[in-house]
């Protein structure tokens, strides 16, 4: 009889190296996998990011109309003449409206009886 130098029971699937090289195959599928994904995400933020810049100068743009509009109606000249149009029901202020928190109540009653003969002259 002849000896071989083949293991008797060798095994005819090298399991163990399979799955080492199934381990690493899966490694380097799962790292492009999240490389991929890492990139849509960068994509998907410069898309958000343009956006959001649009979105800066329409707000710049309507501010800076909305601050000359202010500034064209808070405008001494356009508020007399709205106030000449009769746009601002205005009253004239009289010494009988204000109250003085200071004053007593002689001072008080005084002072409204000179307004009230100021009314009755004109």
């Amino acid at each position: 009889m002849a000896t071989s130098n083949h293991r008797r029971h060798a095994n005819a699937l090298p399991i163990a190296g399979w799955c080492l090289w199934i381990t690493v195959a899966f490694c380097i599928v799962g790292f492009f996998v999240k490389a991929l994904m890492v990139r849509y995400q960068v994509h998907q933020g410069g898309e958000k990011i343009k956006e959001l810049e649009h979105q800066i100068v329409e707000f710049d743009l309507k501010n800076r109309d909305l601050e000359t509009r202010y500034e064209r109606f808070a405008s001494r000249t356009e508020l007399d003449k709205r106030r000449k149009a009769g746009f601002f029901p205005l009253v004239e202020i009289k010494e009988v409206n204000v109250v003085h928190v200071n004053r007593n109540a002689s001072e008080v009653a005084r002072v409204e009886t000179q307004s009230m003969e100021e009314e009755g002259q004109k």
